[in-house]
């Protein structure tokens, strides 16, 4: 059976956008680099519709499913989104002072047990009981759950504070998880959230996980519009106190290039600069 390149037309599409950004407004060198580029990748793989084997072929999951596999190699596979939006959430995390806090979307637990090592009483919860198993297995402190954040198990303004780490572009209905989010906040209570930014998702990525055993798999993200976010805080009676879209810098590039076939060249003129995660920082 025969299948995509999956790993050529990407590249193609990430040489596109070099050039969409450049065309008008970049050196004619970069432009013409780009063309070559393109002209290479094309020559080898006409139409772009090479066939391969379905070895490489990417699965869709369900969440369930999806994170049944990934969470054998969540904490060792290298993830570009943790690694530009986990400093600015750690920093922020630090601002505030220790009391009951949730973890909505806890995977792993590495905010659970972030937030338990700043004195916090921690609860974590997610859909996915093989994440679960694994954030459990770090520290038995933290209470972890197995649950929906759409229909989350606590009380009414039960928490002092809530994070929701690179979860929230999974869901369907962006104001109903947020109702939730804000119905278990005390009054004045904070909440981060974070998440993959709606730009990227409008490019084709979604969240990707690479396992030897089961081959390359993805979960399918939702695109939340800086609108969509807006809209359901009001109606949440969430106050937007800050918003940070962190961006791929030079120093992102050598991680990305370890999954592309592009130049660093071109690679770089593709993503340098575009936001690769929202955060909002939030009070109730």
């Amino acid at each position: 059976m025969k299948t995509i390149n999956y790993s050529k037309q990407s590249a193609l599409g990430y040489a596109g956008l070099a050039l969409l950004r450049n065309w008008l407004i970049g050196k004619s060198s970069s432009i013409a680099s780009i063309f070559n580029e393109i002209s290479t990748l094309t020559k080898k793989q006409p139409n772009t519709l090479e066939a391969i084997d379905i070895k490489t072929k990417a699965v869709e999951h369900d969440i369930k499913s999806g994170y049944k596999i990934w969470s054998k190699i969540y904490d060792t596979e290298e993830n570009i989104l943790i690694e530009i939006e986990e400093p600015i959430v750690k920093k922020l995390l630090e601002k505030y002072p220790a009391g009951k806090a949730v973890d909505l979307g806890c995977g792993t637990g590495r905010y659970s047990l972030y937030l338990d090592s700043l004195g916090h009483s921690v609860t974590g919860i997610d859909i996915s009981e093989d994440m679960i198993n694994v954030a459990r297995s770090k520290n038995k402190r933290v209470k972890f759950l197995q649950g929906d954040m759409r229909k989350l198990p606590f009380n009414n303004n039960e928490f002092d504070f809530a994070i929701s780490g690179l979860a929230i572009h999974y869901v369907k209905n962006l104001e109903e998880t947020i109702k939730e989010y804000s119905r278990v906040l005390k009054p004045g209570g904070q909440l981060i959230i974070s998440s993959i930014h709606p730009w990227m998702v409008a490019l084709g990525v979604h969240a990707e996980f690479h396992d030897k055993k089961s081959g390359w798999g993805f979960i399918r993200d939702s695109i939340l519009w800086h609108s969509s976010y807006i809209e359901a805080f009001n109606k949440a009676s969430l106050q937007i106190v800050r918003c940070y879209e962190p961006k791929i810098e030079s120093s992102h590039i050598k991680t990305l290039q370890k999954w592309s076939i592009l130049s660093p060249k071109t690679l770089s003129s593709a993503l340098k600069g575009l936001p690769v995660a929202i955060i909002w920082v939030l009070k109730k």
